[in-house]
């Protein structure tokens, strides 16, 4: 079965199949939950939050940066991702001044004016990364 792009219905939908040994593949499932030894018969396309905040967070490392602030969607998966970031940016000894949520926006200006005005709130971070 092709699965459910959303992690929450791969969830309930993996561990209906899982009991009944029915293969799911997600292409878009992300969540870090969705592991071989708790769902054996699910399949993804894409790596998990914890694999992309791994290679988020190195790359950081590798290019020196070392003070950042991190703006999400203020939704569980920028919440989750943010969390995750955070987590692994400070194993690297990356200072992670601010995780700040972008609370409302519906259009692209909305977005941007939310982002400047996340970004003069933390001032001295040389980079601001945004998961959305």
């Amino acid at each position: 079965i092709i699965g459910p792009s959303r992690s929450t219905s791969a969830l309930r939908v993996a561990s209906l199949l899982r009991d009944i040994n029915v293969t799911i593949i997600s292409y878009a499932a992300t969540n870090a939950e969705l592991t071989k030894t708790t769902y054996p018969t699910f399949l993804r396309t894409v790596p998990s939050d914890v694999d992309q905040m791994t290679m988020i967070a190195s790359l950081m490392k590798q290019l020196n940066w070392t003070f950042v602030v991190i703006a999400h969607k203020s939704n569980e998966y920028g919440t989750s991702g943010a969390k995750l970031l955070r987590a692994k940016s400070e194993e690297l000894g990356i200072c992670v001044q601010d995780v700040l949520p972008i609370i409302d926006f519906n259009h692209n200006s909305d977005f941007t004016k939310s982002l400047i005005s996340l970004l003069l709130q933390s001032k001295g971070s040389s980079l601001a990364l945004v998961f959305i």
